[in-house]
């Protein structure tokens, strides 16, 4: 697909996939070429101007030469990405949509080449947010064997066009539009054909696709596979329900979540309302909609992660955002005590079945929103896991957690941005941040994990 200047250079490429939405008659005043100089969170590389200002560009490569057209914004940001002179670190993806598609940013990069950015982004994003320039951050764990095929879980939004077949795919970049895809590289072949059997059942019988919004697929080490329909029409999603559970192999259950009233229970349609995994020597219950780590050698490694950074003379322990109790029945073992808060009814419902499923006698659940619930507590603990969603913590959770825990907070988080900014918090009220370790858990993407550790100052 040609998407570059009539007058680029012979050796120039095009970025494979993007669709150029420049006319032809664009002003050379409106393009610009550049070096680009790194990666920043969010995917884009960053080069400078000849005037010195900053420009952003999608599928672009640190060390590379790059035309652009130019689009109006602070930053500036560029679009129709032509590769000038290319970076060694560049490789052709292995997705037909890529550039299409909005759900992986880095497939053109090498895999030890992504690892290395992560943990360079990380860096920045503790100097310039958190204003914490001494922090190690030690070099982001993954392996190049395990970079595709890794995602247990997947989201397909779903259209129906008018006239046309039934849609059923991933956002694109920068647009709400639905890309197809024929296989996707970072799910398992199992959930591949599943994705495959759905679209070929909706476009059979597109009357039972109306009213349909996403199908969100799950599946446990031995691919039996959950489904989740998120539909506002129960009698359509009882009838596909059915025809899924007549059509798909390894299917354990189909749900029901109504977009409409986002905290209403879910609808049980068929079979079961849940998994079972392992992680490490303990059994997980997964019900639809609970959170649960999408790629279980990345979850290994964060288990480690934690392993090595726990105290071991901590004997209580609050895991706050538990989610279905993956880190509290982890350290139960070593703990005399464990306190889980977590506000979501499915994951705080399945916590409490994983606490009995593994014979678990010293851990306490609480139902609540994190800041509500810890204005009223007043124990102290030795140390606290702390795994918010992508927002990050409320400054009152943060000021409750200086005060009443003793020794250590070891902090999880898949963004880096609100992570530097509650540790500079945490910092300021006498938490000295020690280490951060990276973790690739979401390999052709921007996304990062990280653990970073935190002691008292005495």
């Amino acid at each position: 697909m040609e998407i570059g200047h009539s007058s680029e250079p012979a050796h120039s490429q095009t970025v494979p996939g993007e669709r150029s939405i420049i006319p032809e008659n664009q002003p050379e005043s409106q393009a610009a070429e550049f070096k680009v100089e790194k990666l920043v969170y969010g995917g884009d590389g960053l080069g400078r101007l000849a005037t010195g200002e900053i420009i952003l560009a999608p599928w672009a490569v640190p060390g590379e030469t790059v035309r652009v057209h130019l689009q109006a914004g602070k930053p500036l940001r560029g679009t129709a990405t032509t590769i000038v002179r290319p970076s060694p670190d560049r490789v052709n993806p292995r997705c037909s949509v890529f550039g299409l598609c909005g759900g992986c940013n880095w497939q053109h990069i090498q895999a030890e080449t992504q690892r290395l950015w992560k943990t360079r982004i990380v860096e920045e994003c503790l100097q310039r947010i958190g204003k914490l320039p001494d922090v190690a951050v030690l070099p982001t764990l993954g392996e190049d064997a395990t970079a595709w095929a890794y995602r247990n879980r997947a989201q397909w939004d779903v259209e129906v066009p008018n006239g046309q077949p039934v849609k059923l795919g991933y956002h694109a970049a920068q647009s709400a539009d639905i890309v197809e895809f024929d296989h996707c590289h970072i799910l398992p072949d199992s959930l591949n054909h599943i994705a495959q059997q759905i679209r070929s059942l909706l476009r059979q019988k597109p009357q039972l696709a109306q009213g349909l919004q996403r199908i969100e697929a799950v599946q446990n080490r031995h691919g039996q596979c959950l489904i989740l329909l998120d539909s506002a029409d129960t009698d359509l999603s009882k009838a596909l329900g059915q025809e899924l559970n007549n059509h798909l192999t390894g299917l354990a259950g189909v749900s029901q979540r109504n977009p409409d009233q986002p905290f209403a229970a879910l609808i049980h349609l068929t079979g079961e309302n849940f998994l079972e995994e392992q992680l490490d020597e303990a059994r997980f219950r997964i019900s639809a909609g609970s959170f649960f780590q999408t790629n279980l050698h990345g979850a290994n490694q964060l288990l480690d992660t934690l392993n090595q950074f726990i105290r071991p003379d901590a004997k209580k322990m609050l895991d706050l955002y538990t989610g279905v109790g993956l880190f509290a029945i982890h350290f139960s073992r070593s703990m005399s005590r464990v306190l889980a808060i977590e506000s979501a009814p499915t994951s705080i419902a399945d916590a409490r079945e994983n606490i009995q499923l593994n014979r678990i006698q010293n851990v306490e659940l609480i139902q609540g929103d994190a800041r509500t619930t810890l204005t009223r507590l007043k124990e102290n603990f030795d140390v606290a896991i702390v795994d918010p969603p992508r927002a990050g913590c409320h400054t009152e959770v943060l000021n409750w957690l200086s005060k009443h825990i003793q020794k250590q907070i070891l902090y999880v988080s898949c963004n880096p941005t609100t992570m530097a900014r509650d540790l500079s918090r945490l910092a300021a009220n006498g938490w000295n941040v020690k280490q951060v370790q990276p973790i690739d858990m979401f390999p052709q993407t921007y996304h990062i994990e990280c653990v970073a550790q935190l002691e008292r100052v005495i």
